[in-house]
C-alpha cells in the first residue's frame, strides 16, 4: 500500500470514528483465522474495509426494531463483524495497532448491546467514546507505521 492510500486510509477510519456518533460503525473481517499471520497488506485492507463499512451499522443502529421477530438475528448480525476482526492475527509490526481495535471492537460490542436495548443503555455516550478513542489511536499508530 503506498503513502497516499494509507494517508487515504486514515483518513477515512478518522472519518468514520467522527460518525460514530450518529450510530455506531461496523467492521468486516475478511475471514482471516487466528492461526495464520496476516501480511501488512492484507491486514491493512482489512483495515481498510472497517473504515468504509462503519456507516452501515450507523444505518442499521438507527433503524433498530427491538420489537421485531429477528431483532436478535440482526445485533447477532451487527457484531459479528468486530468479533471476527478481534480473531485476526496481525503482522508483528501491527500487533500494537490491532490491540487498540481489539480493544475498541469489545467496547462496540458493549456500545452494540446498550444502543439495541440491552444492559448499560444509560451509558451509551461514554461507550461511543470509548470505541472512538481506541479506534483513532490504531489509526495513529499505523499511520506512524506507515511513515516509518
Amino acid at each position: 500500500m503506498n503513502k497516499t492510500s494509507r494517508k487515504r486510509l486514515a483518513a477515512l477510519l478518522a472519518a468514520g470514528c467522527m460518525m460514530l456518533p450518529l450510530g455506531g460503525c461496523a467492521l468486516f473481517g475478511g475471514g482471516q483465522t487466528a492461526e495464520s499471520t496476516m501480511t501488512a497488506e492484507e491486514y491493512l485492507g482489512e483495515f481498510e474495509d472497517i473504515a468504509e463499512e462503519m456507516l452501515d451499522t450507523q444505518e442499521e443502529l438507527a433503524s433498530f426494531d427491538p420489537s421485531a421477530a429477528d431483532a436478535a438475528d440482526e445485533v447477532q448480525d451487527m457484531k459479528r463483524p468486530y468479533e471476527t476482526f478481534m480473531a485476526l492475527n496481525p503482522p508483528k509490526d501491527y500487533a500494537e495497532a490491532h490491540e487498540e481495535m481489539q480493544d475498541g471492537c469489545e467496547a462496540m460490542l458493549d456500545y452494540i448491546d446498550a444502543a439495541t436495548g440491552g444492559e448499560g443503555a444509560e451509558d451509551v455516550s461514554e461507550m461511543l467514546q470509548t470505541v472512538v478513542d481506541h479506534f483513532a489511536e490504531a489509526a495513529t499508530l499505523i499511520a506512524q507505521l506507515d511513515a516509518a
